[in-house]
């Protein structure tokens, strides 16, 4: 099969958008941001192309002068399991690595069997884990019984983090929409907050991150330059 890896252009935007659009049980982002990342100066999005059409794409994206940030890796159902996301995604590295990146990084879903092989296979490792805990309203009410009643423990059950998790879930916070969208808002949120450490022993402070819900998992790549 003879495809070609490209940067994306905006007349991939429809193709793309039909086979993104039910990625997930909730839909997709991919359509609804691709022509807004084709403009982003600090990234880049690539695409391997098959007759002309785009059949996978992924984003990358400097977060600092030495560390980028991927996301997005899609490939076309039809076109699933025949390394061309692996080849996409080298490429990305190639990208970042030739823009001055030591490391990239990314987060996938633990239950992704699939992206997570597909990393590994293409050098990434395990770097952290952490959760993305959601809360329903009145999870935590006291339940209508007597004087208010007994209060129900919260479903979100915050527990300490382990200090190596801080990093990844601070580049996760750095590479998303809603960051993007805050335009600088929290601009000194840096590496250097992430390991602040304790008056006692200069341990790393424990970041609080809820228990499941929903899990993810973190990984990172490192090549030598």
């Amino acid at each position: 099969m003879d495809y070609m890896i490209r940067r994306a252009t905006p007349e991939d935007h429809a193709f793309v958008a039909s086979w993104t659009e039910d990625t997930f049980s909730w839909g997709d982002y991919v359509a609804d941001h691709f022509l807004e990342w084709l403009e982003d100066p600090a990234g880049q999005v690539l695409v391997a192309d098959l007759d002309g059409r785009a059949v996978c794409l992924g984003r990358v994206r400097m977060v600092s002068e030495s560390e980028a940030w991927s996301s997005a890796m899609r490939v076309h159902p039809d076109h699933r399991r025949q390394g061309i996301g692996s080849a996409v995604g080298d490429a990305l590295v190639g990208w970042a690595r030739d823009t001055g990146a030591r490391i990239v990084r990314l987060a996938i879903e633990d239950w992704n069997d699939a992206a997570r092989e597909q990393a590994g296979n293409v050098g990434f490792r395990p770097l952290g884990d952490w959760v993305w805990a959601l809360r329903g309203v009145g999870d935590a009410s006291p339940v209508p019984e007597g004087n208010g009643g007994k209060r129900v423990k919260g479903a979100e059950a915050l527990r300490p983090a382990h200090s190596a998790e801080a990093e990844p879930a601070l580049l996760s916070w750095i590479g998303s929409e809603l960051a993007h969208a805050a335009h600088g808002l929290f601009s000194r949120l840096d590496l250097a907050a992430a390991r602040r450490t304790s008056p006692r022993g200069g341990r790393p402070q424990p970041i609080a991150l809820g228990r499941p819900p929903r899990m993810g998992r973190g990984a990172a790549r490192r090549r030598p330059l």
